[in-house]
């Protein structure tokens, strides 16, 4: 497809699921993934090839969403590769509206171009990568923290769905943006009958780190800091699991407080889940737990992520429950 008709294309997905796929290993976990959700949640699913055209004129192999890619040898690869996705998604989602679309331009630019209509994104990662080198180069996460619609970053097994033995876990801080992704995460767990987990993090002492570096040595007052970061997270994990099940009464709900780096603690408690949902900006709030932990879980969770846009225009209070003034 030219470009101009593909990118008139990317704001016609209204109601659809978009995923980007490259042919790779994690392009079709993110694809099965995609495909079975499109089926469970009855939307029609496109299935996204995009080709850098700047990677060549550095003497790159062409970027794609993933190292390894399989992708058609045939005239009119990108086209290929995407027809390809898209027959894949067809057999694991018969009766699925399953279109195919392939551009060459940049690859994130796109995939957020798509984000401004889709529904939903559905992305692979590049596995594994060091969050505490400060490189946060990658398509998944760059994408995921500037999307319009929600952002699936499909890891581990795309088998592994929410249900009554796989729960949904949802870090929240008391910010108006992990308000917002505690309203995905409740509306994903009611749909699917599965456990929503309330997950909030505290720090133990003043200089607590971010990732899971080494701990600082106990200063003064460190023991009454303490207390006091678990009573405030305690008080931000119960209002969270009132405010899930403010409209939903049947939603089973436990709120779970662990001291410890936000990242680390998400991705630990998310280990038996099918997903995990954040917020996509972060700091505020009264823990500041998201921001580069939302970047620790998309690179480490061993299940899939999804990151939440606020929507624009409307308060976050009206949406999740959070009073505002928890935002710094």
């Amino acid at each position: 497809m030219e470009n101009d008709s593909a990118a008139e294309v990317l704001d016609t997905q209204a109601g659809r699921i978009v995923v980007g796929y490259d042919g790779s290993a994690p392009g079709r976990v993110a694809l099965d993934w995609a495909a079975g959700e499109a089926r469970r949640a009855h939307r029609p699913l496109t299935v996204l090839h995009v080709s850098d055209p700047l990677a060549g004129a550095f003497g790159l192999p062409p970027a794609r969403f993933a190292p390894g890619a399989d992708v058609a040898r045939a005239p009119g690869s990108q086209a290929g590769t995407a027809e390809t996705g898209a027959r894949r998604a067809r057999e694991r989602a018969p009766g699925v509206d399953v279109a195919a679309l392939a551009a060459t331009a940049r690859v994130a630019t796109t995939l957020v171009r798509a984000s401004r209509s889709a529904d939903l994104l559905v992305l692979g990662t590049h596995g594994h990568v060091d969050p505490a080198s400060g490189v946060l180069g990658s398509v998944a996460y760059a994408v995921a923290v500037h999307a319009l619609c929600p952002v699936v970053v499909a890891r581990g097994d795309a088998g592994r769905v929410p249900g009554p033995t796989r729960p949904v876990v949802v870090g929240v801080d008391g910010s108006s943006a992990s308000g917002v992704a505690l309203a995905a995460a409740a509306e994903a767990a009611e749909r699917a009958g599965a456990e929503l987990i309330v997950v909030t993090a505290y720090p133990a002492r003043r200089t607590q780190p971010w990732t899971d570096g080494g701990r600082p040595g106990e200063s003064a007052g460190d023991g009454e800091f303490a207390d006091l970061s678990k009573q405030a997270a305690d008080a931000v994990a119960a209002h969270a699991a009132v405010a899930a099940t403010a409209n939903r009464p049947d939603l089973k709900v436990t709120p779970v407080v662990v001291e410890g780096a936000p990242g680390q603690v998400l991705v630990d408690v998310a280990q038996p889940a099918a997903l995990l949902v954040l917020g996509s900006r972060g700091w505020g709030g009264v823990l500041g737990m998201l921001g580069s932990a939302t970047h620790w879980a998309v690179h480490r969770a061993s299940c899939p992520v999804m990151v939440v846009p606020r929507p624009s225009g409307r308060p976050a209070s009206e949406i999740s429950g959070f009073p505002g003034q928890l935002d710094r």
